[in-house]
């Protein structure tokens, strides 16, 4: 007898109910997205696009399997990686392990700021700004 092909998800879900069940519709819109209920009930898992995680992965969870850029660190790797492996459900997958920190990538914008020379004070301006007097306008880069 063959396998469910969700068989290691099933059952993962049915040992950890806390676990967080996403999936998608590709016939909408394909976003991926958290089926509600999901922590009291085992989904009905039929079709291809399911996905579980544990529940303090699920914000960087959804917003990787949606497209977006997500890093991950563990006491093994103690500074912050850039995660790119293929969707693939499994249990030692990095949003299956209590011990991983993973966090939405930050990205770096531009900012400007006016800088009074004298004083050392410091205020958010524009690129267009005009500076007043004894203040000076820097380009400076942040994580957002």
């Amino acid at each position: 007898m063959t396998a469910h092909k969700h068989a290691a998800m099933i059952k993962a879900k049915a040992d950890n109910m806390e676990l967080v069940v996403f999936t998608k519709n590709p016939q909408s819109d394909g976003k991926w997205w958290a089926l509600e209920n999901s922590k009291r009930i085992i989904p009905c898992f039929s079709g291809d696009h399911y996905f579980s995680c544990l529940p303090q992965h699920k914000e960087a969870c959804l917003y990787w399997l949606n497209g977006g850029k997500i890093q991950y660190k563990t006491e093994l790797v103690p500074e912050f990686q850039d995660y790119q492996p293929d969707i693939e459900f499994g249990l030692g997958s990095i949003f299956m392990q209590p011990d991983f920190e993973i966090r939405i990538k930050p990205r770096k914008e531009k900012r400007w700021i006016a800088i009074d020379v004298k004083r050392g004070d410091v205020c958010m301006c524009t690129e267009n700004s005009t500076p007043a007097p004894g203040y000076q306008i820097k380009e400076i880069e942040v994580e957002v």
